[in-house]
């Protein structure tokens, strides 16, 4: 199995060292690691450069997002698998063996994720993504993913032509791309789990997460736009209930409130 490793990245030089030094370490090696900087202005293309090693390319692009990134490096890979890092995380040695080995037993999968731990600021971790209300988190997980997103971008390998095939990243989403291509694929296709941690990540000030408003707008057009869905399965209510706690908790519940009604009443 060749698997390319993809890493998007802006302005992380102080960290982008560590996050490809946890790829290179893996204990099922990698054919290759494509570090696509987004257009970053700080020293970051010196860092890759004097990173000893053949396996490791830089590519540099205009920025664009995280998704656009994601997509170049796809685009350049020669892996028939692609595997999804992020410059501020990282990857356990055996992260790579664990997710072969799953998909060597189950074939049918054509992606695979597993659990992670967020490392918060105040020195607590938080294992993702948890028991998930009892709803499934491998196999036919299209509704499921509608509730929540259980599926961690720097855990995800993914069959190359499969992704191709569901169009990849959506270079137009400023928040979220992530959770909407996990949804698009998991239309078509089943997904693996594995629930073990194989990724630490990091809670810093991440370009796309820190972006709220852009979130809870997508949020919010996912949930009107897949309402039958979620009311045929009698989760609407339950999905709509969380997107409001997450507003609350982020206090700005009142205008999330009527994002949510502007959406509902377009059908």
């Amino acid at each position: 199995m060749n698997i390319s490793v993809i890493i998007p990245t802006y302005n992380r030089a102080s960290l982008i060292e560590r996050a490809v030094g946890s790829v290179l370490e893996q204990t099922f090696k990698s054919r290759e690691i494509i570090v696509v900087d987004d257009g970053s202005t700080d020293n970051t293309a010196e860092v890759i450069k004097n990173i000893d090693s053949p396996l490791v390319k830089y590519v540099f692009r205009k920025n664009g997002g995280p998704g656009a990134a994601r997509n170049t490096g796809v685009k350049i890979a020669t892996g028939d698998w692609i595997a999804f890092q992020d410059s501020d995380d990282v990857w356990r040695p055996d992260k790579l063996e664990k997710q072969v080995e799953h998909i060597r037993k189950n074939p049918e999968y054509g992606l695979i994720y597993s659990s992670y731990e967020m490392h918060l600021e105040d020195g607590t971790g938080i294992v993702m993504p948890g028991k998930n209300g009892g709803m499934a988190l491998e196999g036919n997980i299209f509704i499921p993913l509608l509730v929540r997103n259980t599926v961690g971008a720097p855990t995800v390998m993914v069959q190359k032509k499969l992704f191709e095939s569901v169009g990849g990243f959506d270079e137009t989403l400023k928040s979220l791309e992530d959770w909407d291509f996990v949804l698009k694929f998991s239309r078509d296709y089943a997904i693996g789990f594995i629930d073990d941690i194989t990724v630490d990540a990091y809670r810093v000030d991440r370009g796309v997460s820190a972006n709220v408003a852009d979130a809870y707008e997508y949020r919010c057009r996912m949930l009107c736009e897949n309402r039958k869905i979620l009311e045929d399965n009698g989760l609407f209510e339950l999905a709509v209930s969380e997107l409001f706690k997450q507003a609350e908790r982020f206090n700005c519940l009142d205008t999330v409130k009527k994002m949510f009604i502007l959406y509902l009443s377009r059908g």
